[in-house]
């Protein structure tokens, strides 16, 4: 049986070479043929254009003649003329000669020739229209009769006749159900799992919520009341009373983190990566920049109803673009190029690093450090205009 299956893969190899080599001999013909109908093409192209100029030649000599005639005429009653007007000077000579008592003997003046005729002198006068040139006739494309070489007949295969009482060995097993698994170039197995990238994402942007409604609308509400006005009473600057306010909201936003993390591995079975304590690098990156974040708001919202529409569709934005809702590579290159200013972005790319590709912890310490100071920015920018503003 092997034997005759050994057999049957020979022939269908050989018969495969052949199918190539017949595949190549149409196409060197179709090449050879195609040349051919090319050259014949050009050749009675070029005929058909050096008839079109010896029509259109041949026109414009017909055309020419008798303007060519009148020209003639023209020049020889000019030369006729000059001959005249020396007979005339020879003649008026005689005459002065022979004046006095002599003029019986003054001979008659030549005479003239005689102007060229009206018509030729009209056909000096007409319009010149030079004869259409004569377009050459295209000769049509010849058809190409391309004949294709006789394929091989197939192979013949005798199959046994004792198909019925073939049986599977033993040791043969089916083959059963394709599998995949993906594996991490650090050298650990990463199955697939959605809630690594949903769970930190959407803690992210209901983080940014949170520290809006806690730091913006209540920044807002204690100056209508006048609570922060009570406050500095004590002789506490402004920036001392904010930033023991951002400590306590940074600490709530930072445990906010901790407790989403906690329930998507609970419930989700998202992974914590290699080092799970190095997850609140990330977090208190990104819980520092979302109080810096609402102490902005604060200051751009000046009335407690419009902290949230301002501040929720900043942060539903700045979540969406830096990767918080799906993969940066999703996105377009320039909306890649504008996230790179944006504290989610290097928040989700550590979390990322951690959770799903789990890279050493150290990877992490870049992404961190430029979410961290994106909300040092943020936070001096807010402390010069609360200093401003709530002064």
């Amino acid at each position: 049986m092997v034997d005759r299956v050994k057999q049957i893969d020979r022939a269908v190899a050989a018969f495969a070479r052949q199918l190539a080599q017949r595949q190549a001999d149409a196409a060197a013909a179709i090449d050879a043929q195609l040349q051919q109908t090319i050259r014949e093409l050009q050749r009675q192209t070029q005929v058909a254009v050096e008839q079109s100029m010896a029509t259109t030649q041949a026109a414009f000599t017909r055309e020419m003649a008798p303007r060519r005639d009148a020209i003639i005429a023209v020049r020889n009653y000019l030369i006729a003329l000059q001959a005249a007007e020396r007979d005339f000077e020879r003649w008026f000579a005689a005459l002065q000669a022979a004046a006095g008592s002599h003029r019986g003997e003054i001979p008659p003046p030549p005479a003239f020739p005689d102007p060229p005729t009206p018509q030729q002198l009209a056909e000096l006068s007409r319009p010149f229209a030079p004869p259409a040139l004569s377009a050459p006739s295209i000769p049509a494309v010849p058809g190409v009769a391309i004949k294709l070489p006789d394929l091989p007949p197939p192979p013949r295969i005798e199959l046994p006749n004792n198909l019925d009482t073939l049986r599977l060995t033993a040791g043969s097993t089916l083959p059963g159900y394709l599998a995949w698994r993906e594996d991490s170039i650090a050298g650990t197995v990463a199955p697939p799992n959605a809630f690594d990238q949903y769970v930190p994402g959407f803690g992210i942007t209901f983080l940014l919520i949170a520290m809006l409604m806690g730091v913006g609308m209540g920044l807002i509400d204690e100056r209508d009341w006048g609570t922060l006005q009570r406050l500095r009473v004590s002789g506490a600057p402004i920036q001392s009373v904010l930033a023991g306010k951002l400590g306590c909201r940074f600490i709530v936003g930072l445990l906010q983190m901790i407790l989403l993390l906690a329930v998507g591995r609970g419930l989700f079975g998202i992974s914590l990566g290699r080092a799970p304590a190095m997850l609140l690098l990330p977090a208190a990156a990104i819980a520092f920049a979302a109080v810096a974040f609402s102490l902005v708001i604060a200051c751009v919202a000046r009335t407690h109803d419009s902290v949230m529409p301002i501040g929720a569709v900043t942060a539903m934005v700045m979540s969406a673009i830096g990767g918080c809702w799906w993969p940066l590579d999703f996105e377009p290159a320039w909306i890649r190029a504008f996230a790179q200013v944006l504290p989610t972005t290097w928040t989700m790319e550590a979390f990322n690093d951690l959770m799903i590709r789990q890279t050493p912890p150290s990877d992490v310490l870049w992404p961190c450090a430029v979410a961290g100071a994106l909300g040092g920015l943020y936070l001096v920018v807010s402390m010069v205009a609360v200093s401003r503003l709530y002064e």
